[in-house]
């Protein structure tokens, strides 16, 4: 049996999707909802993004997701506040940088991380504990762009 979400039909004969890309010339653009939602003037309610700015928007939302906190996929997301908490050595920085790494190649399959940074951010915090400030440097593999998404826990 053909699997309907990787085959299309043309004139009765199975092809690949990528196959149908390459024979038509067309590239695959993957869409995605722009947030936070809202009228914005001529674009309307819901605006859609593409590219590296959803890919941006992607990484970011995976940081800042707790585990556990989507239904259906439980193990989506960082679980970083539990860091706060804990003592800012480089030992904590190693191990938060190594989770960061695992997520990214579970969920982000179409990026490349380049650089990887974790700091102590305790200008953030305001209320006498510690803060994360987190900066990743990533390529994405169908265009040839490098761009950088930070995140600050607190």
């Amino acid at each position: 049996m053909a699997n309907r979400d990787t085959e299309n039909f043309l004139y009765g004969t199975s092809y690949h999707r990528q196959t149908l890309a390459g024979a038509t010339g067309k590239k695959v653009v993957t869409y995605g909802l722009d947030f936070p939602t809202g009228y914005k003037g001529n674009k309307g309610y819901f605006n859609k993004i593409s590219g590296v700015e959803l890919v941006k928007k992607n990484i970011r939302q995976l940081l800042l997701t707790e585990k556990g906190q989507r239904v259906m996929l439980p193990d989506y997301g960082i679980s970083l506040k539990k860091y706060l908490f804990s003592n800012m050595d480089e030992h904590l920085f190693s191990e938060i940088k190594r989770e960061i790494m695992l997520t990214l190649a579970k969920y982000s399959k179409d990026t490349v991380l380049r650089k990887l940074s974790v700091f102590q951010d305790d200008e953030r915090s305001g209320t006498g504990g510690h803060g994360l400030h987190i900066v990743l440097m990533l390529g994405y593999k169908d265009a040839d762009a490098l761009f950088e998404v930070k995140v600050g826990i607190v």
